[in-house]
């Protein structure tokens, strides 16, 4: 019985920091926001688990996984991040199995003809990200809010490295953004939680 109380307890905490991050979030005057693509996408699927690879062990390992509120989901869009013509993807991977007090990953992956590339891990990080219109190094700059932690909520940008936005474990360098109203460009994954898409549900076979 205490068991069950914890669940629906951590349950309802993420869901409140879920919907806080996105809706307490102030709106930027010169972003311009872009719904989540609704359509599940299998290479993206598959993609997103090769960065999981412990996905069978958190999602379908207990009896309470079959709970849509713990199902770990993804929110993304596609966007040309380095003006080649061929869109880029971003995900926002969430749920109570990959939760953090501190955020979820934003996930970034260049198309190609086979399996989609990892170039971008950004963990502890909260929605939207925002393609600023200014590039560096060929590539678009991001950013992200942050939060959590005793961590005030702000955006910081991020810049592509040369190979990729982020280390292969998450970190990536921050830049400080003096003012927010100074960021300029379009928020994906900008879904707010009250519009009833809670993203698609991530499965292991695709």
């Amino acid at each position: 019985m205490k068991r069950g109380f914890f669940i629906v307890l951590a349950t309802l905490l993420l869901l409140i920091s879920f919907g806080t991050s996105v809706e307490c979030q102030p709106r930027l005057r010169g972003v311009r926001y872009v719904r989540s693509l609704k359509a599940p996408d299998r290479k993206l699927a598959r993609a997103i688990l090769r960065t999981i690879p412990d996905f069978p062990a958190r999602n379908m390992s207990e009896p309470e996984a079959r709970d849509p509120e713990t199902w770990i989901r993804y929110l993304y869009n596609r966007v040309d991040l380095n003006g080649d013509g061929n869109p880029e993807i971003l995900a926002w991977v969430y749920g109570k199995r990959v939760s953090a007090a501190t955020g979820f990953e934003a996930l970034i992956f260049r198309s190609g003809k086979g399996e989609y590339k990892l170039i971008g891990r950004l963990a502890d990080v909260w929605t939207p990200v925002i393609v600023g219109d200014r590039a560096r190094n060929g590539w678009r700059d991001l950013f992200v809010w942050v939060a959590g932690g005793g961590t005030p909520g702000h955006y910081v940008g991020v810049r592509f490295g040369g190979q990729r936005y982020s280390g292969a474990d998450g970190s990536f360098e921050a830049y400080a953004v003096a003012h927010q109203t100074e960021i300029r460009g379009i928020a994906f994954v900008s879904e707010e939680y009250s519009s009833g898409f809670k993203g698609v549900v991530l499965k292991k076979r695709m």
